[in-house]
């Protein structure tokens, strides 16, 4: 009975138009799925041998893991905490929200919450009812996304020990192989696609000289990403949901689009993404630097999920679109104030304890390390005050001089020639027509900018 009138008040608050999208995805959800080729997906005749040199050579994209930053790192506390970590999963040892540590034995049962005794089933993910279930998913979630890939890769980066690049692309091809796209709690809903595709993306480009990176399983890893970035746009959040989940979502496929330019879509998914993060940033991060959600927690998640798409157009640019870079940095200022020097952090609204991408094993993200992560990318003076630098900074270089001076003046980082930068955003028209250019006041009247239809691939 209490699950029911949550219902009904769920469906009071909702207009029409949210109604309509909500039972036409029901429907259709029960309809046969449309399998789509690798041709669909990535273009056809890709030239797999062309594009992972590219790839190991990081032309026409950003680089956030390098050998070159690992070299600055040797020998540090930041490099000893994380072997510490990449030891444990090389172990197969994983702790999350506070659970006692579990270890998953020698091969990983990606369907199985050893905390809560469940395994969950292989159905097609929106056949699993994770409301109703008998367990809790959160934890099965966390591990699926595959955030401790990157510790492996930076592992390797700092050592070149190979039993890091072994672990790394055996979990992978495990994982693959477990996981067909769509089957599965690990792909409930297109957030924990999106997530877990900037893990892994991230985690390939750290492995990429490795000679276990052979073109067959990059071709698979692509693959799979390429067909978590189609649902991130295709299911992505909207109306209602359009919340950190929508960032989440189109984050996954900006990553994918920057470090893959290769693939067929990889220019759409960009222009996509980027247009709708720059809308979404003045909607998530309110004009006085509060959070939409008001919950802190989701805050800190949406901000440096905007951080890092910003980060890593920066690095490829040398620009980065002022709606984002604004977002983060009035967020950031918002939060030193309310910590000040010395008072503690607060605590209001949900908190799940999501990581945008881990480059270090802490367990939970503070508002300090938060802000002294946001200091550290964009020399935000407020944010280096009230912040403690977390040790994921040290994998991110620091802001240049002309960013601090800017960012002292209280001024943004230089607009990007992005087209959805400056003070302009763009929404798209029905299908098959030109997307046409609208100003970004209008876009933060609306709660969707974007259309229920979506392209395929």
């Amino acid at each position: 009975m209490q699950r029911l009138t949550w219902y009904a008040h769920r469906i009071r608050a909702m207009e029409a138009a949210e109604i309509e999208w909500r039972i036409r995805r029901v429907v259709g959800q029960r309809l046969p799925s449309r399998s789509f080729t690798e041709a669909q997906l990535v273009g056809p005749d890709l030239d797999w041998c062309g594009t992972l040199d590219r790839f190991r050579a990081a032309e026409g994209r950003p680089v956030l893991l390098d050998p070159e930053q690992a070299d600055a790192l040797a020998g540090s506390e930041i490099a000893t905490a994380t072997l510490v970590a990449a030891d444990r999963v090389l172990d197969h040892r994983f702790a999350y929200f506070g659970y006692p540590e579990a270890a998953l034995g020698p091969e990983i049962d990606w369907n199985h919450d050893p905390i809560g005794g469940i395994d969950w089933p292989t159905l097609p993910g929106h056949r699993i009812d994770h409301r109703t279930a008998a367990g809790d998913p959160k934890w099965i979630w966390e591990l699926n996304r595959l955030q401790h890939l990157p510790w492996l890769a930076q592992a390797w980066l700092l050592t070149g020990d190979d039993r890091y690049a072994a672990e790394a692309f055996d979990q992978l091809d495990s994982w693959i192989a477990a996981n067909p796209p769509g089957r599965g709690i690990a792909w409930r809903g297109a957030f924990e696609a999106g997530i877990r595709a900037i893990s892994v993306a991230v985690a390939l480009q750290g492995l990429r000289h490795s000679p276990r990176l052979t073109v067959a399983r990059f071709r698979a890893v692509v693959c799979m990403l390429a067909e978590s970035a189609r649902r991130c746009w295709a299911e992505r959040s909207l109306y209602s949901s359009a919340n950190n989940h929508l960032i989440g979502e189109l984050a996954g496929l900006a990553t994918v689009a920057l470090l893959f330019p290769d693939l067929r879509p990889s220019p759409r998914w960009e222009r996509d993404a980027v247009t709708a993060l720059c809308a979404e940033a003045d909607r998530q991060i309110l004009p006085d630097g509060s959070g939409a959600e008001q919950a802190v927690g989701y805050q800190m998640f949406t901000a440096e999920l905007l951080l890092l798409v910003a980060e890593m157009l920066r690095r490829r640019d040398g620009y980065a679109p002022v709606l984002l870079t604004n977002a983060v940095t009035r967020s950031a200022r918002y939060l030193a104030a309310v910590v000040g020097d010395h008072d503690p952090a607060p605590r209001y609204g949900d908190d799940d304890e999501g990581f945008a991408l881990r480059l270090d094993a802490s367990p939970v993200r503070t508002v300090r390390d938060h802000l002294g992560l946001v200091g550290s990318v964009l020399g935000t003076p407020d944010a280096i005050r009230a912040g403690t630098c977390p040790p994921a900074a040290g994998w991110l270089p620091p802001a240049t001089d002309a960013t601090e001076d800017a960012s002292a003046r209280g001024e943004p980082l230089a607009a990007s020639t992005h087209p959805t930068a400056a003070s302009w955003c763009c929404a798209p028209g029905d299908a098959g027509s030109p997307w046409t250019s609208v100003r970004s006041d209008t876009c933060r009247s609306r709660r969707t900018a974007t259309p229920t239809h979506s392209r395929s691939p």
